[in-house]
Protein backbone atom coordinates (compact mmCIF):
# COMPACT_ATOMS: atom_id res chain seq x y z
CA UNK A 1 0.00 0.00 0.00
CA UNK A 2 2.85 2.39 0.90
CA UNK A 3 4.64 1.47 -2.30
CA UNK A 4 1.49 2.25 -4.33
CA UNK A 5 1.20 5.69 -2.68
CA UNK A 6 4.79 6.61 -3.52
CA UNK A 7 4.28 5.45 -7.09
CA UNK A 8 1.14 7.63 -7.40
CA UNK A 9 3.02 10.75 -6.19
CA UNK A 10 5.85 10.08 -8.69
CA UNK A 11 3.38 9.73 -11.59
CA UNK A 12 1.61 12.98 -10.52
CA UNK A 13 4.96 14.84 -10.43
CA UNK A 14 5.80 13.69 -13.93
CA UNK A 15 2.36 14.91 -15.04
CA UNK A 16 2.94 18.33 -13.49
CA UNK A 17 6.35 18.70 -15.12
CA UNK A 18 4.94 17.71 -18.49
CA UNK A 19 2.12 20.27 -18.29
CA UNK A 20 4.09 23.30 -16.98
CA UNK A 21 4.90 25.76 -19.87
CA UNK A 22 8.42 26.96 -20.64
CA UNK A 23 9.77 29.88 -18.67
CA UNK A 24 10.90 33.17 -20.22
CA UNK A 25 10.14 36.86 -20.54
CA UNK A 26 9.77 39.70 -23.05
CA UNK A 27 11.01 43.27 -22.64
CA UNK A 28 10.45 46.25 -24.89
CA UNK A 29 11.21 49.92 -24.58
CA UNK A 30 11.01 53.12 -26.65
CA UNK A 31 13.91 55.54 -26.99
CA UNK A 32 13.12 57.29 -23.73
CA UNK A 33 13.18 54.03 -21.77
CA UNK A 34 9.42 53.64 -21.20
CA UNK A 35 8.43 49.97 -21.09
CA UNK A 36 5.25 47.98 -21.47
CA UNK A 37 2.95 50.92 -20.94
CA UNK A 38 1.23 53.75 -22.73
CA UNK A 39 3.13 56.52 -24.42
CA UNK A 40 2.09 59.56 -26.46
CA UNK A 41 4.68 60.68 -28.98
CA UNK A 42 4.62 63.74 -31.22
CA UNK A 43 6.49 62.82 -34.35
CA UNK A 44 7.59 65.26 -37.04
CA UNK A 45 7.50 64.26 -40.67
CA UNK A 46 10.91 62.86 -41.54
CA UNK A 47 11.59 61.79 -37.96
CA UNK A 48 11.06 58.26 -36.58
CA UNK A 49 10.41 56.30 -33.37
CA UNK A 50 12.80 53.59 -32.25
CA UNK A 51 11.96 50.75 -29.86
CA UNK A 52 14.23 48.01 -28.52
CA UNK A 53 13.20 44.55 -27.42
CA UNK A 54 14.54 41.36 -25.81
CA UNK A 55 13.09 37.83 -25.85
CA UNK A 56 14.55 35.28 -23.40
CA UNK A 57 13.36 31.69 -23.04
CA UNK A 58 14.62 28.58 -21.26
CA UNK A 59 13.64 26.38 -24.22
CA UNK A 60 14.57 26.15 -27.88
CA UNK A 61 13.53 26.87 -30.56
CA UNK A 62 11.45 30.00 -29.99
CA UNK A 63 9.10 31.54 -32.56
CA UNK A 64 8.27 35.24 -32.10
CA UNK A 65 5.99 37.85 -33.61
CA UNK A 66 6.25 41.65 -33.39
CA UNK A 67 3.49 43.62 -35.09
CA UNK A 68 2.11 47.15 -34.93
CA UNK A 69 -1.70 47.11 -34.75
CA UNK A 70 -4.28 49.83 -35.25
CA UNK A 71 -6.05 50.01 -31.87
CA UNK A 72 -9.43 50.84 -33.36
CA UNK A 73 -9.53 48.07 -36.00
CA UNK A 74 -6.99 45.54 -34.71
CA UNK A 75 -5.49 45.49 -38.19
CA UNK A 76 -1.75 44.93 -38.49
CA UNK A 77 -0.28 48.16 -39.81
CA UNK A 78 3.37 47.07 -39.84
CA UNK A 79 4.47 43.43 -39.47
CA UNK A 80 7.97 43.98 -38.10
CA UNK A 81 8.71 40.32 -37.32
CA UNK A 82 6.31 37.45 -38.08
CA UNK A 83 6.97 33.79 -37.19
CA UNK A 84 10.67 34.39 -36.68
CA UNK A 85 12.36 31.15 -35.48
CA UNK A 86 15.13 31.80 -32.94
CA UNK A 87 17.70 29.28 -31.69
CA UNK A 88 20.49 31.66 -30.59
CA UNK A 89 21.92 30.67 -27.17
CA UNK A 90 22.07 33.38 -24.55
CA UNK A 91 25.52 34.43 -23.48
CA UNK A 92 26.38 32.68 -20.20
CA UNK A 93 23.13 30.68 -20.36
CA UNK A 94 23.81 27.88 -22.82
CA UNK A 95 20.42 26.23 -22.30
CA UNK A 96 18.53 29.47 -22.87
CA UNK A 97 17.55 31.23 -26.12
CA UNK A 98 17.82 34.99 -26.68
CA UNK A 99 16.55 37.37 -29.37
CA UNK A 100 17.42 41.07 -29.25
CA UNK A 101 16.69 43.74 -31.80
CA UNK A 102 15.49 47.23 -32.67
CA UNK A 103 12.75 48.37 -35.01
CA UNK A 104 11.82 51.81 -36.35
CA UNK A 105 8.31 53.21 -36.64
CA UNK A 106 8.57 55.43 -39.74
CA UNK A 107 7.40 59.02 -39.91
CA UNK A 108 4.92 58.42 -42.73
CA UNK A 109 2.57 56.52 -40.45
CA UNK A 110 -0.82 58.19 -39.94
CA UNK A 111 -1.55 59.88 -36.61
CA UNK A 112 -3.60 57.71 -34.26
CA UNK A 113 -3.56 55.07 -31.52
CA UNK A 114 -1.51 51.92 -31.96
CA UNK A 115 -0.55 48.74 -30.10
CA UNK A 116 2.89 47.26 -30.46
CA UNK A 117 2.27 43.56 -29.65
CA UNK A 118 5.25 41.26 -29.03
CA UNK A 119 4.51 37.51 -28.71
CA UNK A 120 6.64 34.37 -28.22
CA UNK A 121 4.79 31.10 -28.87
CA UNK A 122 6.79 28.81 -26.62
CA UNK A 123 6.59 31.18 -23.66
CA UNK A 124 2.86 31.60 -24.08
CA UNK A 125 3.19 35.24 -23.09
CA UNK A 126 3.00 38.59 -24.83
CA UNK A 127 3.80 42.19 -24.10
CA UNK A 128 1.97 45.16 -25.52
CA UNK A 129 3.27 48.72 -25.82
CA UNK A 130 0.47 51.22 -26.36
CA UNK A 131 1.44 54.14 -28.53
CA UNK A 132 -0.36 57.36 -29.49
CA UNK A 133 1.25 59.06 -32.46
CA UNK A 134 0.71 62.75 -33.22
CA UNK A 135 2.08 63.93 -36.56
CA UNK A 136 3.50 67.36 -37.39
CA UNK A 137 4.45 68.10 -41.01
CA UNK A 138 8.07 69.08 -41.60
CA UNK A 139 8.04 72.41 -43.44
CA UNK A 140 11.46 73.66 -42.37
CA UNK A 141 14.13 73.53 -45.05
CA UNK A 142 17.77 72.78 -44.25
CA UNK A 143 20.35 75.59 -44.20
CA UNK A 144 23.58 75.42 -46.18
CA UNK A 145 26.85 76.66 -44.70
CA UNK A 146 29.95 77.15 -46.82
CA UNK A 147 33.32 75.87 -45.71
CA UNK A 148 35.78 78.66 -46.38
CA UNK A 149 35.09 82.09 -47.85
CA UNK A 150 32.17 83.01 -50.08
CA UNK A 151 34.60 84.86 -52.38
CA UNK A 152 37.90 83.42 -53.59
CA UNK A 153 40.47 85.24 -55.74
CA UNK A 154 42.96 83.28 -57.85
CA UNK A 155 45.66 84.27 -60.30
CA UNK A 156 45.21 82.97 -63.80
CA UNK A 157 46.60 79.44 -64.05
CA UNK A 158 46.30 78.76 -60.32
CA UNK A 159 44.37 75.60 -59.37
CA UNK A 160 40.93 75.75 -57.75
CA UNK A 161 40.29 73.52 -54.71
CA UNK A 162 36.64 73.04 -53.75
CA UNK A 163 36.27 73.61 -49.99
CA UNK A 164 32.77 72.12 -49.78
CA UNK A 165 29.77 72.91 -47.59
CA UNK A 166 27.45 71.27 -45.09
CA UNK A 167 23.72 71.37 -44.36
CA UNK A 168 21.87 71.58 -41.05
CA UNK A 169 18.25 70.43 -40.71
CA UNK A 170 16.02 70.50 -37.63
CA UNK A 171 14.95 66.89 -38.23
CA UNK A 172 17.65 65.24 -40.31
CA UNK A 173 20.60 66.74 -38.45
CA UNK A 174 23.89 67.82 -40.04
CA UNK A 175 25.60 66.34 -43.08
CA UNK A 176 28.27 67.22 -45.62
CA UNK A 177 27.15 68.10 -49.11
CA UNK A 178 28.40 65.70 -51.75
CA UNK A 179 29.40 66.36 -55.36
CA UNK A 180 25.84 66.05 -56.65
CA UNK A 181 24.88 69.03 -54.46
CA UNK A 182 27.81 71.19 -55.61
CA UNK A 183 28.24 72.58 -59.13
CA UNK A 184 31.73 73.96 -59.69
CA UNK A 185 31.92 72.90 -63.33
CA UNK A 186 32.07 76.47 -64.66
CA UNK A 187 35.33 77.41 -62.92
CA UNK A 188 38.17 77.71 -65.46
CA UNK A 189 41.30 79.14 -63.89
CA UNK A 190 42.99 79.32 -67.29
CA UNK A 191 40.63 82.11 -68.36
CA UNK A 192 40.21 85.46 -66.59
CA UNK A 193 36.67 85.88 -65.31
CA UNK A 194 34.24 85.72 -62.41
CA UNK A 195 32.78 82.26 -61.81
CA UNK A 196 29.96 81.09 -59.55
CA UNK A 197 29.88 77.79 -57.66
CA UNK A 198 26.37 76.77 -56.56
CA UNK A 199 25.34 74.64 -53.57
CA UNK A 200 21.86 73.18 -53.06
CA UNK A 201 20.25 70.30 -51.19
CA UNK A 202 16.90 69.08 -49.85
CA UNK A 203 15.95 67.22 -46.70
CA UNK A 204 14.40 63.77 -46.53
CA UNK A 205 10.86 65.07 -47.10
CA UNK A 206 11.78 67.27 -50.03
CA UNK A 207 12.19 70.73 -48.46
CA UNK A 208 14.69 72.60 -50.64
CA UNK A 209 17.37 74.69 -48.97
CA UNK A 210 17.99 78.23 -50.21
CA UNK A 211 20.73 77.95 -52.81
CA UNK A 212 24.11 79.27 -51.71
CA UNK A 213 26.86 80.49 -54.03
CA UNK A 214 30.59 81.03 -53.89
CA UNK A 215 32.31 83.50 -56.24
CA UNK A 216 35.67 82.58 -57.76
CA UNK A 217 37.50 85.55 -59.30
CA UNK A 218 40.31 84.63 -61.70
CA UNK A 219 42.51 87.64 -62.55
CA UNK A 220 45.65 88.51 -64.44
CA UNK A 221 48.20 90.22 -62.12
CA UNK A 222 49.65 92.04 -65.14
CA UNK A 223 46.35 93.83 -65.79
CA UNK A 224 46.69 97.43 -64.53
CA UNK A 225 44.29 99.19 -66.93
CA UNK A 226 40.89 100.20 -65.57
CA UNK A 227 37.71 99.64 -67.59
CA UNK A 228 35.80 102.54 -69.15
CA UNK A 229 32.08 103.06 -68.52
CA UNK A 230 29.79 104.08 -71.39
CA UNK A 231 26.24 105.30 -70.75
CA UNK A 232 23.29 104.05 -72.76
CA UNK A 233 21.18 107.06 -73.66
CA UNK A 234 21.83 110.71 -72.84
CA UNK A 235 23.83 111.88 -69.86
CA UNK A 236 20.99 114.33 -69.06
CA UNK A 237 17.33 113.34 -68.92
CA UNK A 238 14.36 115.66 -68.33
CA UNK A 239 11.09 114.27 -66.94
CA UNK A 240 7.78 115.80 -65.97
CA UNK A 241 6.81 115.38 -62.35
CA UNK A 242 5.04 112.04 -61.88
CA UNK A 243 6.57 110.51 -64.99
CA UNK A 244 8.34 107.20 -64.42
CA UNK A 245 12.10 106.92 -64.64
CA UNK A 246 13.45 104.09 -66.76
CA UNK A 247 17.10 103.27 -66.17
CA UNK A 248 18.79 102.99 -69.56
CA UNK A 249 21.86 101.29 -68.15
CA UNK A 250 25.49 101.35 -69.11
CA UNK A 251 28.28 99.03 -70.15
CA UNK A 252 31.98 98.75 -69.43
CA UNK A 253 34.86 98.07 -71.79
CA UNK A 254 38.12 96.61 -70.52
CA UNK A 255 41.27 95.76 -72.45
CA UNK A 256 41.48 92.33 -70.80
CA UNK A 257 37.98 91.41 -69.66
CA UNK A 258 36.17 92.70 -72.74
CA UNK A 259 32.74 94.31 -72.71
CA UNK A 260 29.93 93.68 -70.25
CA UNK A 261 26.69 95.25 -69.08
CA UNK A 262 26.66 96.93 -65.71
CA UNK A 263 24.25 95.31 -63.27
CA UNK A 264 22.17 96.86 -60.49
CA UNK A 265 25.00 96.68 -57.95
CA UNK A 266 27.06 98.97 -60.23
CA UNK A 267 24.27 101.53 -60.73
CA UNK A 268 22.89 103.76 -57.98
CA UNK A 269 19.63 105.39 -59.06
CA UNK A 270 18.05 105.28 -55.59
CA UNK A 271 17.93 109.07 -55.23
CA UNK A 272 15.65 109.67 -58.22
CA UNK A 273 12.15 110.64 -57.05
CA UNK A 274 9.96 111.70 -59.96
CA UNK A 275 7.21 112.75 -57.55
CA UNK A 276 9.34 115.66 -56.35
CA UNK A 277 10.72 118.47 -58.53
CA UNK A 278 14.50 118.50 -58.44
CA UNK A 279 17.78 117.58 -60.10
CA UNK A 280 19.01 114.04 -59.35
CA UNK A 281 22.26 112.26 -60.09
CA UNK A 282 22.60 108.58 -61.05
CA UNK A 283 26.07 107.13 -60.52
CA UNK A 284 27.77 104.27 -62.35
CA UNK A 285 30.90 102.49 -61.19
CA UNK A 286 32.59 99.14 -61.71
CA UNK A 287 35.93 97.36 -61.47
CA UNK A 288 37.52 94.73 -63.66
CA UNK A 289 38.55 91.25 -62.59
CA UNK A 290 41.96 92.53 -61.54
CA UNK A 291 40.39 95.08 -59.18
CA UNK A 292 41.02 98.17 -61.33
CA UNK A 293 38.30 100.75 -60.63
CA UNK A 294 36.72 102.61 -63.53
CA UNK A 295 36.26 106.38 -63.36
CA UNK A 296 32.77 106.96 -61.98
CA UNK A 297 30.22 108.21 -64.52
CA UNK A 298 27.01 110.12 -63.72
CA UNK A 299 23.70 110.85 -65.40
CA UNK A 300 21.58 113.89 -64.46
CA UNK A 301 17.81 113.49 -64.15
CA UNK A 302 15.88 116.79 -64.08
CA UNK A 303 12.29 116.52 -62.78
CA UNK A 304 10.15 119.62 -63.49
CA UNK A 305 6.54 120.73 -63.13
CA UNK A 306 5.06 121.81 -66.52
CA UNK A 307 2.34 123.80 -64.73
CA UNK A 308 4.88 126.11 -63.12
CA UNK A 309 5.00 129.09 -65.57
CA UNK A 310 5.84 131.91 -63.14
CA UNK A 311 9.39 133.26 -63.37
CA UNK A 312 11.23 134.14 -60.14
CA UNK A 313 11.23 137.82 -59.13
CA UNK A 314 14.15 139.49 -57.34
CA UNK A 315 12.87 142.32 -55.12
CA UNK A 316 14.93 145.14 -53.51
CA UNK A 317 16.16 144.18 -50.09
CA UNK A 318 15.29 146.32 -47.05
CA UNK A 319 17.59 149.23 -46.17
CA UNK A 320 19.74 147.31 -43.68
CA UNK A 321 20.58 144.72 -46.32
CA UNK A 322 21.05 146.89 -49.39
CA UNK A 323 24.21 146.40 -51.40
CA UNK A 324 26.54 149.37 -51.25
CA UNK A 325 29.79 150.22 -52.95
CA UNK A 326 32.37 152.97 -52.96
CA UNK A 327 30.12 155.25 -55.05
CA UNK A 328 27.95 155.95 -51.99
CA UNK A 329 28.14 159.53 -50.71
CA UNK A 330 26.85 161.33 -47.68
CA UNK A 331 23.62 161.63 -49.61
CA UNK A 332 23.15 157.90 -48.86
CA UNK A 333 23.33 156.88 -52.48
CA UNK A 334 23.03 153.04 -52.62
CA UNK A 335 23.12 150.19 -55.08
CA UNK A 336 20.58 147.41 -55.50
CA UNK A 337 19.27 145.06 -58.14
CA UNK A 338 15.84 145.96 -59.37
CA UNK A 339 13.45 143.44 -60.89
CA UNK A 340 15.04 144.07 -64.30
CA UNK A 341 18.52 143.17 -63.00
CA UNK A 342 19.88 146.66 -63.73
CA UNK A 343 22.40 148.27 -61.38
CA UNK A 344 21.45 151.78 -60.26
CA UNK A 345 22.64 154.46 -57.87
CA UNK A 346 19.72 155.45 -55.71
CA UNK A 347 19.39 158.63 -53.70
CA UNK A 348 17.09 158.44 -50.75
CA UNK A 349 14.93 161.08 -52.31
CA UNK A 350 15.45 160.73 -56.03
CA UNK A 351 16.93 158.42 -58.61
CA UNK A 352 20.09 159.33 -60.48
CA UNK A 353 21.70 157.95 -63.57
CA UNK A 354 22.53 154.24 -63.79
CA UNK A 355 26.17 153.55 -62.88
CA UNK A 356 26.91 152.11 -66.29
CA UNK A 357 25.88 155.44 -67.90
CA UNK A 358 28.21 157.69 -65.79
CA UNK A 359 31.18 159.24 -67.48
CA UNK A 360 34.68 158.70 -66.20
CA UNK A 361 34.66 162.31 -64.83
CA UNK A 362 31.35 161.66 -63.02
CA UNK A 363 32.73 158.50 -61.48
CA UNK A 364 35.84 160.44 -60.35
CA UNK A 365 33.68 163.17 -58.70
CA UNK A 366 31.67 160.46 -56.93
CA UNK A 367 34.91 158.94 -55.64
CA UNK A 368 36.13 162.35 -54.34
CA UNK A 369 32.84 162.86 -52.54
CA UNK A 370 33.26 159.49 -50.90
CA UNK A 371 36.89 159.99 -49.86
CA UNK A 372 36.94 163.67 -48.86
CA UNK A 373 33.33 164.14 -47.83
CA UNK A 374 32.54 166.74 -50.55
CA UNK A 375 28.92 167.73 -50.92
Amino acid sequence: MKTLKILSIFVFAIFLVSTVSAFGYIEGAFDDGSMDGSQSITITEGDSINFNYDFISDSSPMTININLHDSSTGEIVIPFVTNQPVTTPCSGLPSWVCYTGQEIIPSNINPGNYELIMFADNIGDSKTLYLTINAIPDITAPIIYLKGYSQITLEIGESYSELGAYAVDDIDGTWDLISENIDSSSVDTEVVGVYTVTYNVQDNVGNNATEVTRTVNVFDPNDVTAPVIHLRGNSQITLEIGESYSELGAYAVDDIDGTWDLISENIDSSSVDTEVVGVYTVTYNVQDNAGNNATEVTRTVNVFDPNDVTAPVITPEDKDNKLTNYYQSNYDEELYLDQFNQKKIVHLEEDVQPIDELTIWQKFIAWLKKVFGFN
